[in-house]
């Protein structure tokens, strides 16, 4: 199976060492406008080889966006235009309603299948990937109605057999509970590391007395 994976961080690194890990003729194709991301995916065993955008896209049975959500809009039309007739394409981006606005009419739409990992941490880049960041995580699909069976199907089937949970629902309640369980902690976290920052001009102390409730608060 050749898998496209655009967007070589933490994210996208983890999901491609995951799959790898439990399937041994899976060739993944990385793709990446960073090129320090480009080579240590090669060398961390995210990636099997660098190729464009259009080149991945194209000749890829499974193509995964796993890039910020202002990339997103842009390129789940340009993959969609680019992908074979019978690809499937996702994407790990945590907001859905924006998407799904943007790819309705497209006329490949029932190849694209919705989909956000309940996953992450405090850190970035191909180096912070981990295989195991999927695994007993929750996997949230959304407008299943809308993709074909099949696309679906063999998607929920690579998830489960990475022990991934799933979970379905859509796009406008994915949003809105998300904002709430997800984003809203992120917010709060900033808000009250620059409060203390803007406080206590001393940062190495700060962090030297910083207790775990905290780092963890904080992360």
């Amino acid at each position: 199976m050749n898998v496209c994976i655009v967007g070589l961080g933490l994210l996208g690194g983890s999901f491609s060492l995951a799959l790898r890990k439990e399937h041994e003729n899976m060739f993944v194709k990385g793709v990446d406008i960073n090129e320090h991301n480009c080579r240590k995916a090669v060398e961390l065993g995210i990636a099997d080889e660098i190729v464009s955008f259009e080149a991945g896209v194209s000749t890829s049975d499974l193509i995964v966006l796993a890039t910020p959500g202002n990339v997103l809009i842009k390129q789940i039309v340009q993959a969609l235009d680019l992908m074979r007739a019978d690809a499937i394409l996702t994407d790990l981006g945590s907001t859905k309603e924006t998407l799904a606005t943007v790819v309705d009419s497209h006329p490949r739409r029932s190849r694209y299948v919705a989909a956000h990992p309940m996953a992450g941490t405090e850190n970035s880049g191909p180096e912070a990937a981990f295989a195991s960041l999927m695994h007993h995580k929750m996997m949230i699909i959304c407008d299943r109605e809308k993709s074909d069976p099949d696309a679906v199907e063999r998607f929920e089937r690579l998830l489960k057999s990475i022990d991934m949970k799933i979970a379905h629902m859509n796009s406008k309640d994915h949003d809105r509970h998300i904002a709430f369980v997800s984003h809203l902690s992120h917010i709060t976290s900033f808000v009250l590391g620059a409060t203390v920052l803007d406080k206590e001009k001393d940062e190495r102390s700060i962090f030297a007395m910083a207790g775990s409730g905290f780092s963890s608060t904080v992360r």
